[in-house]
């Protein structure tokens, strides 16, 4: 699933790479890093610390018209709602996202969240 979702990435990104102007494909050749925080938020379009499956699936892709759940295929290649089940409930809260990943013992090459993308808890 994960490899799937990766490849399709991949073709997403070239395709919009190619239909870029030239001078665009300059400005995006050092893109800027985003932390797992400032993933979340941005991801978080009501800003209500709850990051859900519809937020993400509807998230807007520039003004391509199109959604990330649609350019990826979030939902064909990860499966989900495939056995009829309802995917509307699916969340996280930033909160349940633990920066304490080493203390669990999952090794030190784990990504940490960090802190809260606006400063809260």
């Amino acid at each position: 699933m994960f490899a799937e979702l990766r490849d399709q990435s991949g073709i997403v990104i070239s395709n919009l790479v190619l239909g870029l102007s030239a001078q665009m494909r300059t400005a995006i050749r050092r893109p800027p890093v985003l932390s797992p925080g400032e993933v979340f938020e941005h991801l978080n379009l009501n800003g209500d610390d709850v990051l859900t499956w519809e937020e993400i699936e509807r998230y807007p892709v520039l003004d391509l018209g199109q959604s990330l759940g649609e350019l990826l295929e979030l939902s064909r290649i990860m499966g989900l709602g495939a056995g009829g089940e309802s995917v509307l409930g699916l969340s996280l809260s930033w909160s349940e996202v633990s920066p304490c990943d080493v203390d669990r013992g999952l090794g030190n090459d784990t990504v940490q969240p960090g802190p809260h993308p606006r400063g809260g808890k």
